[in-house]
């Protein structure tokens, strides 16, 4: 089957990482697979596993020259499915699969959104697309609540994680690279340092729990507008030299690995690949209430779930965590066991492939 992934993001987050496993995992399984991308990091790594790459950048709703490319290469490639997974692709990508005659159209979704009442959306969610995929049941009911779109038109497929055993030389060599010491607690956060992701709320509650813990240190891994501002605040008396920044890492598992828990404070989400990640590695984790989050985490058995930008209760599930090693320990067991019935990669592939190849229109 062949299969074109559109995603012309120049950054690396989760739905990025999402489009190159799906490539990675359809090609494996004997997919012929195309992507169009961006400059990007996306593109290097598609192009290290030899995948046909077309680097084109949507300027606008109304880049007419994207469209003339788009709808080239889609007639010349032929392909069965086209995956659009972002907004401005959703429409270009759209048009131009539908005067190339594609047979089916589908886009991915990975994050809360409504459906609004403009002839744009309109177009795009009942007359370009023929499916929408989504990672979580919440995302699901988002764009369902409108009554815009048929309930049989959106699929609810699950990130997949692979769960395999962290490599402690590596997890050893990364605390030391971070300054960490034997005795004292390593506390992060992933992705794009973004007001969505709470990066604020997690230096609000790391400052109370600093006060009364401190063999605590807090790292983000990730990079984004809101660096400096984290950076400023490391210099505040309370943090001490405690707050660490890596700025973006390429190969973020073995810096997930190297945690002794994981904190997702989004205020929006679909279903965090870094969270899955980490639970993935037997790292105890708190997330607020954002998106599908509720449908990753057991509350009180494979991690913990609080309130949205509630500073004061995820201060106070971080107490309980670094006040009770074996509380971490059965949480990070419990949750590895977790993500590997519920979120494996084989299952997403396995998935999203049958739906790729079916085509049944919504």
């Amino acid at each position: 089957m062949r299969i074109i992934f559109v995603n012309t993001s120049r950054i690396w987050g989760g739905n990025e990482k999402w489009t190159f496993e799906a490539i990675k995992g359809l090609r494996s399984r004997g997919n012929e697979v195309a992507l169009i991308c961006g400059r990007s990091l996306l593109e290097k790594r598609a192009r290290g596993l030899g995948i046909q790459v077309v680097r084109m950048r949507m300027r606008s709703d109304i880049d007419l020259i994207s469209l003339f490319r788009l709808t080239v290469f889609f007639r010349t490639w032929k392909p069965r499915s086209v995956v659009l997974t972002r907004g401005r692709e959703y429409w270009l990508g759209g048009i131009a699969a539908r005067m190339a005659r594609i047979p089916f159209i589908v886009a991915r979704i990975g994050i809360e959104r409504e459906v609004r009442r403009s002839l744009k959306d309109r177009l795009i969610f009942g007359f370009l697309l023929d499916k929408i995929i989504v990672n979580s049941s919440s995302i699901r009911s988002s764009l369902l609540s409108g009554g815009a779109i048929p309930a049989d038109k959106v699929a609810v497929i699950y990130n997949g994680v692979r769960t395999d055993p962290p490599d402690e030389k590596a997890r050893q060599r990364i605390r030391e690279s971070l300054g960490v010491q034997k005795n004292e607690l390593l506390i992060g956060t992933a992705g794009r340092l973004i007001h969505r992701k709470g990066v604020d709320i997690l230096l609000d509650a790391g400052k109370r729990l600093m006060l009364k813990d401190k063999s605590v240190k807090l790292v983000f891994l990730g990079d984004g507008p809101l660096r400096e501002d984290i950076l400023a605040a490391s210099r505040e008396e309370c943090f001490s030299g405690r707050i660490i920044v890596t700025g973006f890492i390429e190969g973020i598992e073995e810096y997930l690995a190297s945690l002794d828990m994981f904190v997702l404070p989004s205020r929006a989400e679909g279903i965090s690949n870094a969270l899955l990640e980490a639970m993935g590695l037997g790292i105890p984790s708190i997330a607020a209430r954002a998106g599908g989050q509720e449908e990753a985490i057991a509350d009180g058995e494979t991690g913990f779930l609080v309130g949205k930008e509630d500073v004061s209760s995820l201060c106070e599930r971080l107490l309980e965590l670094t006040s009770k090693p074996d509380k971490r320990s059965t949480m990070g067991k419990l949750a590895r066991h977790f993500v590997g019935e519920r979120f494996p990669m084989d299952v997403m592939l396995e998935k999203l492939e049958s739906l790729l190849a079916g085509g049944e229109k919504g």
